[in-house]
């Protein structure tokens, strides 16, 4: 019987939340904001542009640092529960964020226990790869199958090549979560809820 390693990514794979990243011109204020959704989107015209960032521009994730705003776990919540009920100690949690605490609350507070948690603190997908990687390099008994929840293929890609050049006996099955049309819609409706309760 073999090991199986799990990995979920946080947001917009477990989690959907109104958490948006912000773009910050060289004095502070906003400019333009766009969901995580969005951002996945390496082509995206709200990215910041390298024109912007020579100008001093920034991203500010701080929406991101905090319990997720408006939280609903998405349908990759259930296979994540039942990983849990399956290998408990093997299921990670492995996001972007930052500062864990407020994933680990939330998780929790939606009936979680048992997974670890890693907060990379960047978007570069090599930081993920990295620590999928550490965290086979010690495992005893060594890990059989990897099997990977994400919604950026560019994750995916490069916790799979690390995986493979690295454990090339290992198999790896990577699930791309797509983004919930139900999920945007509800989020559009609140937006405009918002609006009208803010004019009102």
């Amino acid at each position: 019987m073999g090991r199986k390693l799990y990995i979920f990514d946080f947001d917009d794979t477990l989690v959907s939340s109104n958490a948006m990243i912000k773009i910050l011109d060289p004095q502070g204020e906003e400019v333009r904001a766009m969901t995580s959704e969005e951002y996945a989107l390496s082509d995206h015209p709200k990215q910041i542009t390298p024109e912007e960032i020579s100008k001093g521009f920034s991203e500010d994730f701080s929406d991101f640092d905090t319990y997720p705003p408006d939280g609903e776990t998405l349908p990759s919540f259930n296979k994540f529960m039942s990983a849990l009920a399956e290998a408990p100690g093997d299921v990670h949690v492995l996001s972007a964020r930052s500062a864990i605490k407020p994933m680990q609350q939330f998780l929790s507070d939606s009936g979680a226990s048992g997974f670890q948690t890693m907060g990379v603190g960047g978007s570069n997908p090599s930081l993920k790869s990295d620590y999928v990687l550490s965290l086979m390099k010690d495992a005893e008994p060594p890990y059989t199958d990897v099997e990977v929840f994400e919604d950026s293929q560019a994750n995916i890609s490069a916790i799979e090549r690390a995986v493979q050049s690295k454990y090339p006996d290992v198999n790896f099955l990577s699930n791309l979560v797509t983004t919930h049309k139900e999920s945007l819609l509800r989020k559009f409706v609140r937006a405009m809820l918002l609006k009208e309760y803010t004019r009102g």
